[in-house]
C-alpha cells in the first residue's frame, strides 16, 4: 500500500540461510501465502519482448524480478573481459578456470525517486556462516547507476544481491540474485 514496509526480516533470514545452505530460491512476494502473511510490496517482472502468458512464466522462473513497494532496483554482473550476466542469471563455469578473487563489477541501476536511504550489496557463498556486506551507500536517492567492484571467490557457488532501504523505513526494494555456479 506505500504507507509502511512490513518485509518480515524472519522470511529474509530463512532465504539467505537456505541459500548459503546451497538451496537456490528466487525471492517472491504478494499476497498468495499459505502461511504467514506479511503485507509487502509486489514482484516486478522483467521482460523482454511482447507481454505473455509464456514469457511471464519464463521470467519469473529465472529470476528476472525484484521485489518493490515503490523503489525500482535491479542488480547485473560483469568482469573486464566482456562477459555480463543481467538480473536472474546464472553462469556456470568451471571452477579450474576461476581464479580466486576473480575481479568482477556489481551494477545497480535504481530509481528511488524522493525517498532516500540505504543501498546494500551482499555475496554469498555457499558453506559461509552469513553473506558479504560488499558495499553499502548511505543517503541515496533519485535515480542512476551504481557500480560496485568486488571479486569472487573459487571456492564454493556464490550470488550477488541487493536491497534498498529508505530512510524512513517505509519503502523497500529487494533485487533477485545472479548465481555464479562452479562446477
Amino acid at each position: 500500500n506505500g504507507t509502511s514496509w512490513n518485509g518480515s526480516p524472519e522470511h529474509e533470514s530463512w532465504w539467505t540461510d537456505r541459500l548459503l545452505e546451497g538451496k537456490f530460491t528466487w525471492p517472491f512476494s504478494g499476497s498468495d501465502t499459505h502461511d504467514s502473511a506479511v503485507d509487502f510490496g509486489v514482484c516486478h517482472v522483467w521482460l523482454d519482448g511482447p507481454i505473455t502468458d509464456a514469457a511471464l512464466t519464463a521470467a519469473m522462473r529465472g529470476g528476472k524480478h525484484y521485489l518493490s513497494n515503490g523503489p525500482f532496483l535491479v542488480v547485473n554482473l560483469f568482469d573486464a573481459n566482456g562477459h555480463r550476466i543481467d538480473v536472474g542469471g546464472v553462469a556456470i563455469v568451471k571452477k579450474a578456470r576461476v581464479p580466486n578473487n576473480y575481479p568482477l563489477t556489481v551494477e545497480l541501476p535504481y530509481n528511488f525517486g524522493a525517498d532516500v536511504g540505504d543501498l546494500e550489496v551482499f555475496r554469498g557463498t555457499v558453506g559461509d556462516s552469513a553473506e558479504t556486506l560488499i558495499h553499502s551507500a548511505i543517503g541515496t536517492s533519485g535515480a542512476g547507476t551504481l557500480q560496485v567492484p568486488t571479486t569472487l571467490p573459487n571456492r564454493a557457488h556464490s550470488w550477488f544481491r541487493a536491497e534498498f532501504t529508505s530512510s524512513s523505513g517505509k519503502k523497500k526494494a529487494y533485487t533477485s540474485l545472479i548465481i555464479i555456479a562452479l562446477i
